[in-house]
C-alpha cells in the first residue's frame, strides 16, 4: 500500500512538472532572447493578445511591374523546443500582363511553406524566407509593419537578402532573383 502511494504521489508531481510551462506573449518573445532571460525549462510562445491578427489576411500590390497577392496566417508551430503562436506567409506573384512567375498559395502544409514567421519587433514582423534556389542565394528575411499612415489596411513589406558566398558550380550564372524587393512596397489589406 505504501509502494502504491509513492508511486502514485511520483506521477502526479511528475505530471504537474512536466506539463507546468510558462507562457512567453509573443510580443515580448524578442527582447526576452535579446537580453537571454528566457524563461527556464518549458515555456510557449503565445499570442496572448492578439497582436499577430493586425498582419493576418490577405494583402495585394504592386511593385515594379509586379502584383503581389500576399495571404497571411497565424499558426502554431514547434519553434526551438517550444510550441509557438507564428505568422506564415504564402504568395502569388504576376507581371503586370498577367502571367504567374512564382506561387505558394496552393502549399497547403504550413511545415512546407518557404516563408515562415521570427519574431515580433515592435510593431514589425519578422519572416525567415527560403525560396526554391536557396543555395544560388535566394534567402532572406522579410520584414512586414502595417498600419503605415495610421491606416491598419496599409502594410509595408520589404526583403533583405541573406549574405552568404555562393558555389560557382552550383550557381553558374550567379545569385538566384529575389522575387520580393528589396526596398519597401506597400500592400492594402482586402
Amino acid at each position: 500500500m505504501k509502494n502504491l502511494v509513492l508511486i502514485l504521489f511520483l506521477i502526479i508531481a511528475y505530471t504537474s512538472v512536466s506539463f507546468s510551462q510558462q507562457i512567453v506573449p509573443v510580443e515580448n518573445f524578442y527582447g526576452l532572447q535579446t537580453n537571454g532571460t528566457l524563461p527556464n525549462g518549458k515555456f510557449s510562445i503565445k499570442d496572448v493578445n492578439n497582436v499577430l491578427l493586425r498582419f493576418t489576411g490577405t494583402w495585394k500590390g504592386e511593385y515594379g511591374s509586379k502584383k503581389y497577392e500576399i495571404r497571411i496566417e497565424r499558426v502554431t508551430k514547434p519553434f526551438f523546443g517550444a510550441l509557438a503562436d507564428v505568422l506564415v506567409m504564402r504568395y502569388k506573384i504576376t507581371n503586370s500582363a498577367g502571367p504567374l512567375l512564382e506561387e505558394t498559395l496552393s502549399v497547403l502544409n504550413n511545415d512546407d511553406v518557404n516563408i515562415s514567421g521570427d519574431y515580433l519587433q515592435n510593431r514589425t514582423y519578422v519572416f525567415t524566407y527560403q525560396g526554391p534556389d536557396w543555395e544560388c542565394g535566394q534567402s532572406g528575411e522579410i520584414y512586414i509593419a502595417a498600419g503605415y499612415d495610421n491606416n491598419p489596411n496599409k502594410m509595408g513589406l520589404f526583403l533583405s537578402p541573406q549574405q552568404i558566398l555562393l558555389d560557382t558550380t552550383e550557381c553558374p550564372n550567379g545569385r538566384a532573383l529575389m522575387p520580393f524587393p528589396e526596398e519597401m512596397m506597400w500592400l492594402y489589406k482586402q
